[in-house]
């Protein structure tokens, strides 16, 4: 609510609010007009009628600088509110506040969680040894796959089932260039992602696009998004028909690929992984592979308070299977092409 008054995102007014976000991170007039707009509105930090129980949800700030544009940035705040809010609205079916800090400093965080004095941690961040120093000191359960080696519950997606599901639909529908984008970057998840999708290929056959499937893949924004430009540059016979890659990065694709006068899918088919709000929005709507962001939040809210009623029970690890959302970027193709000789 504050945030819609306010005209900010919600991850803006959670890093004002928590006093997360240093003076020269946010601009003073914002700054001062959240907290008025906080006020108007009743917002309190503290209940008066003694201590609340409450979870802590931790998350990171995601960087402006960092990312490819606006739209990238909008679609990653955007997975993080509704992360937020599916977690808050379980929290609450609990009995449970939820408070939400986005963090830079470990520092910070620490300090923060001392001086809340919260029940509980849901994780959903990427510091191993900032979580280890939580998992030793608050029950904690990590949602989406993170560090494995803190003692914690974990709930997340099955990362090897994401790219399966992306390539048992596609093949159906005749596709056998497949370019799977499994990163940014070549970090835990990436690696899961990218040797389930190998296996499966080789298994089918299908030629690989090896600059996405090893630790030389981009890993930045940009480039991943100018390797798949090139891509399409290829003779017709060995391009891509179809890309897999992130929402946020499927979404600037699209747009580059029609700023270059070719249609989707009429010349080449796009499925985002994480189906996210934005994509359901553009012309033509993104196909997604869903990561099952309200049934994890609403697991790791029920194991953090299993875990809270029996703190020596044994730790548990949930995969939840995706599925595949299917919108209007994916072609049917009718005689699939010749494979390119493998290499």
């Amino acid at each position: 609510m504050i945030a819609r008054e306010a005209g900010v995102s919600q991850t803006l007014v959670s890093l004002v609010l928590s006093s997360a976000a240093s003076p020269e991170r946010v601009a003073e007039e914002t700054r001062r007009r959240i907290i008025e707009v906080a006020q108007r509105l009743g917002y309190a930090t503290r209940s008066g009628g003694g201590r609340q129980k409450a979870f802590a949800l931790i998350l990171p700030v995601v960087s402006r600088a960092e990312q490819l544009g606006n739209s990238i940035y909008a679609a990653i705040d955007d997975f993080y509110a509704r992360t937020q809010s599916y977690v808050a609205e379980a929290a609450y079916r609990k009995g449970y506040s939820l408070m939400v800090r986005f963090y830079e400093h470990p520092t910070e965080l620490t300090h923060w969680l001392t001086e809340w004095d919260v029940d509980g941690v849901l994780w959903h961040a990427s510091d191993e040894k900032l979580l280890e120093w939580i998992a030793e000191r608050y029950p904690t359960a990590q949602l989406h796959l993170g560090p494995i080696t803190a003692a914690t519950d974990i709930v997340t997606a099955s990362q090897e089932e994401i790219p399966l599901v992306a390539l048992r639909y596609l093949y159906a529908r005749g596709h056998r260039r497949i370019c799977f984008v499994p990163g940014p970057g070549w970090g835990k998840v990436a690696k899961i992602r990218a040797e389930a999708f190998r296996d499966a290929a080789n298994a089918k056959g299908l030629p690989l696009y090896e600059l996405f499937l090893g630790e030389g893949m981009p890993s930045s924004s940009q480039e991943i998004v100018t390797h798949c430009l090139r891509l399409l540059e290829l003779p017709k016979e060995e391009r891509p028909t179809v890309f897999v890659l992130g929402d946020p990065f499927a979404l600037v694709l699209a747009k580059e690929v029609q700023q270059r006068g070719l249609s989707i899918p009429g010349d080449v088919s796009i499925v985002g992984i994480d189906n996210l709000s934005a994509g359901a929005l553009y012309n033509p709507a993104i196909t997604s592979i869903d990561v099952c962001q309200r049934e994890v939040s609403e697991t790791a809210v029920a194991m953090l308070v299993e875990r809270i009623a029996n703190p020596d029970k044994r730790f548990q690890k949930i995969y939840i299977s995706p599925n595949i959302i299917e919108r209007n970027s994916v072609a049917t193709l009718d005689s699939p092409a010749a494979l390119p000789a493998r290499r």
